[in-house]
């Protein structure tokens, strides 16, 4: 079976001096649930951008390895084709349209069916799995909550038909249980439509909960790697790499 991503000896630089990835590998499984984890720094951003075509927008860019989606070399692809190839990216911080309103942001999502043959569906699987969003569809996104917000930035991925979702710090700055909704849903997507996640994420308890595999990130490089299981159960070298500080309250 062909994995929706593989990577192979990734380097990245910004500036053409600060090396920010050093030979890093990792695969995301057809259908996979996987996860990133590490501290602040350590790279896994950077990495989200390297494959997603984002890196040029910050003066960086890859300088050595391969990054292949379901089996086709993409290193170097703009981020626009990457999107119409069915690879969409959560960034950090939502980054929702706020003047927009929630309906209009996801019609903005549709871009990525270009040359894809597809028509847009309606947005109802979206609205049936965050009802919050169909409560205000017609409200401007900069009125939403900070979890609504999340859910319009995994839902207007979602209307793009991904095969691949990058999804960046879904918790961040979200209440405990709004953040653990949010992995369920997360974990619903993967497992009823078959779209593969690969997910940043500095709340390891969480993340544990839902991902099947993850790659600890230190300094740029992998760490350590392991199913999820066995990652929870090193608790010694989970406090070494991931530190406890990044755990919320009530997770």
């Amino acid at each position: 079976m062909t994995a929706a991503l593989e990577i192979s000896g990734l380097n990245v630089v910004y500036g053409g001096a600060i090396t920010a990835i050093r030979d890093l590998s990792l695969t995301v499984p057809e259908r996979g649930f996987v996860g990133m984890l590490g501290a602040n720094g350590a790279g896994k951003t950077t990495t989200l951008k390297a494959i997603s075509g984002l890196l040029p927008f910050e003066n960086g860019r890859i300088t050595g390895g391969t990054i292949k989606l379901f089996g086709e070399p993409i290193q170097g692809a703009l981020a626009h084709k990457l999107a119409r190839r069915g690879m969409l990216h959560v960034r950090e911080g939502r980054h929702v349209f706020i003047n927009m309103t929630v309906e209009e942001n996801l019609l903005a999502a549709t871009f990525a069916l270009t040359g894809r043959g597809a028509k847009r569906s309606s947005f109802d699987e979206i609205y049936a799995l965050f009802p919050p969003l169909a409560a205000r569809r017609q409200s401007y996104a900069g009125f939403l909550s900070g979890g609504e917000q999340q859910m319009l930035a995994i839902g207007r991925a979602l209307a793009g038909e991904p095969r691949l979702l990058l999804v960046d710090e879904a918790s961040l700055g979200l209440a405990p249980m709004i953040a653990r909704e949010i992995f369920e849903t997360l974990s619903r997507i993967n497992r009823e439509k078959g779209i593969a996640i690969l997910i940043v994420e500095q709340s390891v308890t969480l993340a544990l909960k839902h991902i099947s595999y993850g790659y600890v990130l230190e300094n740029g490089s992998i760490a350590l790697e392991a199913s999820s299981d066995k990652l929870a159960d090193r608790e010694m070298i989970s406090k070494r790499y991931l530190g406890e500080a990044a755990e919320p309250a009530g997770v």
